[in-house]
């Protein structure tokens, strides 16, 4: 996601460790003293709208009581950041394997936002080492830029035109 220069934030606050493509760094919202577990909102937004098909999440991976997991999510998309349309929803397992929430169609959009609504037991945090859309756009480059493929000749024409037919076999000679 780093070539898509994404920004993703939580209650307004950076939450870049979510992108970062680091499976051992993580987001924990929440307090296990609140009487309630509050809803937990992740923003991430783009420059210029981006094609997905659908998001991987990468649950915590450092507890062994897989605090902070997200059982029941909601995921909308918008186009300012302001309006939204839900695209997916659904329950996650309490797992330590990345999960993977396709969405019904390909849709292209600036904003996408994860809504953690429920976890599990008394547990009243929310936890996730990534966040990653399934991009459907063109290939991108170093530069974010997409790839623009060309057909570059070599200096031998076998190696382009691959290798010509087979010389007939001769006969072997007897003895």
């Amino acid at each position: 996601m780093s070539k898509l220069r994404a920004q993703a934030t939580v209650g307004g606050q950076p939450a870049g460790m979510i992108i970062d493509g680091d499976p051992n760094t993580f987001l924990l919202v929440g307090d296990q003293r609140a009487p309630a577990r509050e809803q937990v909102d992740v923003v991430v937004s783009f420059p210029t709208p981006v094609a997905m098909s659908g998001v991987v999440m990468m649950p915590r991976q450092n507890h062994r009581e897989h605090e902070g997991d997200i059982r029941n999510f909601v995921i909308q998309a918008s186009d300012d950041g302001i309006v939204w349309s839900d695209v997916a929803r659904g329950e996650l397992l309490s797992t330590f394997e990345p999960q993977k929430i396709i969405f019904t169609h390909t849709l292209k959009t600036r904003y996408i936002k994860l809504i953690s609504l429920s976890g599990f037991g008394a547990d009243k945090t929310t936890a996730l080492a990534e966040l990653a859309i399934i991009y459907e756009g063109p290939k991108l480059g170093d530069n974010g830029q997409p790839i623009e493929y060309q057909r570059n000749r070599s200096a031998t024409p076998d190696i382009d035109e691959g290798p010509g037919p087979k010389p007939a076999a001769s006969p072997k000679p007897k003895n």
